[in-house]
């Protein structure tokens, strides 16, 4: 009999889950953006509809600016990891009015915040309002942060969800804290962006066929993915140290990931593993300032392995290179026309140097 209940209510948690996750009641929340990056906030919309559609694919935008986003959706977990987001508010109540606001009850300890936004508004106000237990009023560890908001006309009263932790993951794999270090070593940020763009799962396989100093992998690696690397160059990882950063390139492998990865020496062209095999392809291809442009036989050999290598739903996410002379190169994705793979995105930039520009070219497999 007890085996009996067990499976039983096993069975309704899975139930209750998927219903949560496919088909539950839509919730509202607030989403609430950090500062515009320096470089990548151009970035930001395709990185948040790109994590929103891993978590459901019914999800509806109410309003959005700089600063906020009001969003509908049955469930909400990888945003959580998002570049640009501060926090995320489970919307409670709203009204056009202070007065009007209703504020559900709550027992347990708690804190208000009051955004400022919030004209006219004092805490003493607020908590009049709640009608909580002042002596549960906890500013360190309380059990919900409450929040108050005014935005598009409208008073919203939530409560903050987990932590984000996209800032933790760019902090945890700073390059200063890295044990290897190649010249042309990707920042935290910018692995994060293109590893949340790919759409990357835990326990999903990467593939950077151009790792170099692995920074995409690493990242890769903080979200519980499974990094495989290659590159045509080996000379690094066979060197004793790194003279000009004093880095034992063996250590990488031992501190800055958790698991001994996957890594091969192989020529993109000639990569020897089999078809279908990869949920996500993210690279930087080798192409240097020193080049007017790019070479586009590796770009375009990079795309047809990718067809190959990759699995139904699986992305490629890669930098395209050129100049100003030659930045209407980009146009030949826009007119790519496959029915093995969609172009998802091929128009967003950023600027490098003078005049030096990268587009990054989202792909992905039908």
């Amino acid at each position: 009999m007890i085996n009996y209940i067990k499976k039983y209510l096993k069975y309704k948690l899975k139930y209750y889950n998927l219903k949560n996750q496919f088909g539950g009641v839509k919730k509202k929340y607030l989403i609430v953006f950090r500062k515009r990056h320096p470089t990548l906030s151009l970035f930001r919309d395709l990185e948040i509809n790109s994590l929103l559609q891993m978590d459901s694919e019914d999800y509806n935008f109410i309003f959005m600016n700089d600063l906020f986003a009001i969003i509908t959706i049955n469930n909400i977990n990888f945003l959580r990891r998002s570049l640009f987001v501060d926090s995320i508010i489970e919307i409670l109540s709203e009204s056009d009015t202070f007065v009007d606001l209703i504020i559900p009850s709550f027992s347990g300890t708690y804190s208000f915040n009051i955004d400022r936004s919030v004209e006219k508004i004092t805490m003493s106000d607020l908590i009049a309002k709640s009608e909580y237990d002042e002596t549960k009023i906890e500013r360190r560890s309380p059990d919900r942060y409450f929040e108050l908001y005014y935005i598009n006309s409208q008073y919203l009263f939530g409560y903050k969800i987990e932590e984000c932790f996209g800032r933790k993951i760019v902090a945890d794999t700073s390059l200063s804290k890295r044990c290897f270090l190649q010249n042309t070593a990707m920042p935290p940020d910018v692995s994060l962006l293109m590893v949340n763009i790919a759409k990357v799962k835990p326990n999903d396989l990467v593939l950077d066929p151009c790792c170099g100093s692995c920074s995409i992998l690493i990242t890769a690696e903080k979200i519980d993915a499974i990094p495989f690397g290659s590159d045509f160059d080996w000379r690094p990882f066979h060197s004793e140290t790194n003279s000009k950063k004093g880095c034992d390139p063996k250590a990488m492998l031992r501190d800055d990931f958790t698991y001994t990865p996957m890594l091969l020496r192989s020529d993109l062209f000639k990569f020897p593993l089999r078809d279908d095999k990869f949920d996500a392809i993210i690279t930087d291809p080798p192409y240097g300032i020193r080049k007017s442009s790019p070479t586009d036989n590796i770009f375009n050999e990079l795309i047809e392995r990718s067809k190959k290598l990759l699995r139904r739903g699986g992305r490629l996410v890669f930098w395209y290179p050129t100049t100003t002379n030659n930045i209407s190169e980009i146009s030949n994705f826009k007119s790519i026309e496959n029915p093995e793979i969609l172009i998802i995105s091929c128009e967003i930039y950023e600027q490098i140097h003078m005049n030096l520009f990268r587009f990054l070219i989202v792909i992905q497999k039908l």
